[in-house]
């Protein structure tokens, strides 16, 4: 079963619920049974977008858009609108969302027990638990940072009061949510299974990184999360996550915090790829699970390619044991940090087809299989790209990519931001391509808000490239 929404007109579905604290789900409308991909009902009548009426308006198709998480059908349908109505359509449908979906029960800071639906892991339901702070209002002009803890350590997310706990350590108004550590890939772990090395290989597996990113964008979805403020950390296991989510999901942190926790073996390419999200490691000098000298030697790497990365070694503390002492230390070291939407540059290793993109550059194609396992380590990633935007000018060098695109924004020209009539001159592997004019696509912003919900970053079009 999933939620509905009604919105101009259109009952919509959406993968996610949450529930109060009374246990009844809680969104904009009646919940109906799933439809197949292009049927929605309008007025109460059945519509099949697969032939649009022409009756139905840039913001109905935008609805049924992210309704299908973004179908071939649907967008078919909003191939031929204008390219700035789609995005206005879709500012309105997001905010008509975030003023219905929120759950006003969560004032007095409940967490919500919630589950969530992504097509990407075979519609998967998974659990996490979100805190609100008290006095949350659904106001576009004060969103609030986002603190993602991302792998609750236990299977009771009805009783937790981890986030509570983290928000007042943390002194400051933030939304935070956490996923069930158990169940992160249909697995049930047993308490051996937990202390033993099969941890770790979840720890590392991309279904769980592909779950962590819709329960943010769900998060997104129904509440004003500041995009430009998103962190995630943790103790231990849960640190270790959120590097591995940083690394495999980049660009969706400013920073992450991890406390006590390890870094794993991997490739170089793969902790490039958080050229442009801070890191503050946080660890005992007495640490006798996790080796101080780890942390410090991966820190100083990412330091010494000039990366955001400190490294805070507390004398005479053990493992975890400075969490609570240090955390409301280490929030304003992360709220000083803000994620940029278009950094001038880009670097992606990918080893998985379920996120192939980081800011301004998509990976489409790739020029050999990728790993079966989608597990991060141990070998390198088979596909990376490096991108470097400036003076109307992108250079990007390929490793394994066949295919790619570049998006932008709409702004004065300037790293992933430009007009349309634009030049943009592209040179991939030392080849020159182009100059090409650029041109507004009116698909490009719904399709990554399908991905992300994330309304700040709303694409004005797509430079499609295939390497020489």
């Amino acid at each position: 079963m999933r939620r509905a929404g009604v919105v101009a007109g259109l009952v919509i579905a959406s993968a996610c619920t949450t529930s109060g604290s009374n246990g009844d789900a809680v969104d904009g409308g009646a919940s109906v049974d799933a439809r197949p991909v292009g049927d929605v009902l309008v007025d109460g009548a059945e519509v099949d977008l697969a032939l649009p009426e022409p009756e139905l308006s840039v913001e109905e198709r935008v609805i049924a858009a992210v309704a299908s998480d973004c179908s071939a059908v649907v967008m078919d349908a909003l191939a031929g609108a204008t390219p700035a109505l789609v995005r206005e359509a879709l500012v309105a449908v997001d905010a008509r969302q975030k003023a219905t979906s929120w759950v006003s029960g969560v004032s007095h800071g409940h967490p919500i027990p919630a589950t969530c639906l992504t097509p990407l892991l075979a519609d998967f339901e998974f659990e996490y638990s979100l805190f609100v702070p008290e006095g949350y209002r659904a106001d576009p002009a004060a969103p609030l940072p986002l603190y993602v803890d991302p792998a609750h350590p236990t299977d009771a997310l009805e009783s937790d009061r981890t986030l509570p706990w983290l928000a007042s350590l943390a002194g400051r108004p933030f939304l935070m949510v956490t996923v069930n550590f158990y169940n992160r890939l249909s697995l049930e772990l047993s308490e051996q299974d937990y202390r033993s090395d099969a941890l770790a290989s979840v720890r590392g597996h991309h279904d769980y990184f592909v779950a962590l990113d819709a329960v943010v964008a769900d998060v997104r979805r129904k509440y004003y999360v500041d995009s430009a403020r998103i962190y995630a950390g943790g103790v231990s296991a849960v640190g270790n996550s959120a590097w591995f989510h940083a690394i495999f999901s980049a660009d969706q942190y400013a920073a992450i915090n991890p406390y006590s926790a390890g870094t794993a073996p991997f490739d170089e390419g793969l902790y490039r790829n958080l050229v442009n999200t801070a890191v503050l490691a946080v660890h005992g000098t007495e640490d006798d699970l996790v080796p101080l000298a780890l942390v410090r030697s991966t820190i100083e790497t990412l330091a010494g390619w000039g990366f955001d990365a400190e490294l805070w070694a507390m004398e005479g503390e053990g493992h975890g044991t400075m969490f609570s002492a240090v955390l409301p230390e280490a929030v304003p070291w992360m709220l000083e940090r803000r994620r940029s939407l278009t950094p001038s540059v880009v670097h992606k290793a990918v080893k998985d087809s379920r996120e192939v993109s980081a800011w301004w550059v998509r990976v489409t194609e790739v020029s050999a299989p990728l790993p079966p396992d989608g597990s991060l380590y141990p070998s390198p990633a088979p596909a990376v790209i490096d991108a470097t935007w400036s003076d109307g000018e992108v250079r990007v060098e390929t490793q394994g990519v066949a295919r790619f695109e570049l998006l932008w924004l709409q702004g004065d020209l300037g790293p992933g931001r430009a007009m349309a009539g634009d030049a943009l001159e592209v040179v991939v592997n030392g080849s020159r391509l182009g100059p090409f004019t650029l041109e507004e696509d009116a698909t490009v912003a719904v399709e990554d808000y399908c991905r992300r919900a994330d309304i700040s970053r709303s694409w004005a079009g797509r430079v499609r490239l295939e390497v020489p």
